[in-house]
């Protein structure tokens, strides 16, 4: 029950920074560039903070599935092993290397979010400072920075 709501929460925050991410690139194609990249900044700020949350639990869950796996390994009598307890053990595994698959996909989904708004600040910010006349592009030193 709380995983479902977990995955949830985590859907709606990736809808809402997609959503950002696409009003910023209406902004991108309009006069309005810098509010875009304003946009992009806080989009960025945001999946940065949701990529360490998750690097965090993803952290916390491997921890807990080694230290799971050493009490399993030393608390099993091995004069008394019985087919079902063998059978228990590879529940578990399997059980803990789905937990472990799902907070390494929360984390490449948060990890995709912010390359992408990373990109579309690195290309306007890029855009704004050649639309600045910092730099003169007909100056045949410009041409190959």
């Amino acid at each position: 029950m709380i995983e479902q709501t977990d995955v949830a929460i985590n859907a709606g925050q990736r809808s809402r920074l997609t959503a950002k991410l696409k009003r910023g690139q209406l902004f991108e194609n309009s006069p309005r560039v810098r509010e875009a990249l304003k946009i992009w900044d806080e989009a960025a700020a945001e999946a940065s903070f949701i990529v360490d949350q998750c690097r965090e639990q993803l952290r916390n869950e491997i921890e807990s599935a080694a230290s799971d796996e050493k009490s399993n390994q030393g608390s099993t009598d091995y004069a008394n092993i019985e087919s079902d307890s063998a059978d228990d053990n590879t529940d578990i595994r399997d059980e803990t290397s789905s937990r472990i698959g799902a907070f390494r996909n929360r984390l490449r989904a948060a990890l995709e979010i912010l390359h992408v708004a990373v990109f579309f600040r690195a290309n306007v910010s890029d855009a704004l400072l050649l639309s600045d006349d910092k730099i003169n592009i007909t100056s045949p030193t410009t041409l190959f920075i």
